[in-house]
């Protein structure tokens, strides 16, 4: 995810003069700007997770989905087996 954005953000910069963006504020009002009323509303992605402390399943993959603005979903080591957390309005 962090990798994505990371070249997101780098792509966004070059489309615009470096000259004019000096912050992170300034970059976020530049996006805003640009990109208001066009934003996505669903993002899923897989995230590698490493627990030195678990002894019996120190790696796992979380499948990650949300739906902005309140539903958000992890999926641990397997879509298909239900063992997941599901999040709605922050609870």
């Amino acid at each position: 995810m962090k990798r994505r954005l990371s070249i997101a953000l780098f792509l966004f910069a070059c489309s615009t003069s470096f000259a004019q963006i000096k912050n992170t504020d300034a970059l976020l009002s530049a996006m805003l700007k640009r990109y208001t009323g066009k934003w996505c509303h669903s993002v899923t992605f897989t995230q590698n997770t490493y627990r030195p402390n678990d002894s019996l399943n120190p790696r796992m993959i979380w499948y990650e989905a949300i739906e902005y603005p309140d539903k958000f979903r992890i999926d641990f080591n397997s879509i298909t087996l239900g063992n997941a957390a599901l999040f709605r309005n922050d609870t």
